[in-house]
């Protein structure tokens, strides 16, 4: 599974787990054994920069903790399924780290050591990138969308500098709002609005054309 970058915010923000996962009230679960699941293997020679950020003595807790960031997010019955984890490059610190933990539906988490040693509460859950705004991820969710629906295009322009928007709402739906142009093949351009809508921070979301 590709790795992602993602915004989070610092105490850390859960990606898009149903309501009736966060609010099961089943408690914490027996953690399955995610060894054979999870890579650890990160090494000084292989990660250079990421070493570089955090320091050694973090780098060295690296493999341990992106192991018990999946088996915590495990344990406490966030997602069906743990596919992957990893340090994130964007988000630890010096002296710190934070890992991002993905699930099968798709949703994601991230867990600082803090956040692991204190216990993660599933309520803690904010939409979006816990900001108000959208992740860059269901940005790039969004524009991927259009690229589909206009695959057969003369051309396509998705208008990235300017014409992006993005809101949470009261309903903790995230909606992205893209401007694009889409050229038809008599050279014909026609200016189109995307509204993509997602919820929590779930990347796989739908589309309305304006």
């Amino acid at each position: 599974m590709g790795r992602w970058v993602f915004l989070v915010l610092a105490a850390f923000a859960l990606a898009g787990c149903s309501d009736s996962d966060a609010d099961s009230g089943q408690g914490e679960q027996v953690a399955p054994d995610l060894s054979n699941v999870i890579w650890q293997g990160y090494d000084r020679e292989s990660f250079p920069d990421l070493y570089q950020a955090v320091g050694a003595d973090a780098f060295a807790r690296i493999n341990d903790g992106v192991l018990q960031a999946a088996e915590t997010v495990a344990r406490k019955g966030m997602c069906g399924e743990v596919v992957d984890a990893a340090p994130s490059s964007s988000r630890s610190t010096a002296g710190s780290l934070v890992f991002y933990v993905d699930c099968a539906d798709q949703s994601r988490f991230y867990i600082s050591e803090a956040d692991i040693e204190a216990g993660f509460s599933s309520e803690d859950k904010q939409p979006g990138d816990g900001e108000g705004n959208a992740t860059q991820d269901q940005i790039n969710g969004c524009r991927d969308m259009i690229r589909d629906e206009f695959s057969k295009a003369a051309d396509l322009d998705i208008h990235t500098i300017s014409g992006t928007g993005s809101e949470v709402t009261d309903s903790n739906v995230v909606r992205v709002q893209q401007d694009f142009t889409v050229t038809n093949g008599i050279g014909d351009e026609s200016d189109k609005t995307a509204i993509c809508r997602f919820q929590g921070q779930r990347t796989v979301g739908n589309m309305s054309l304006h």
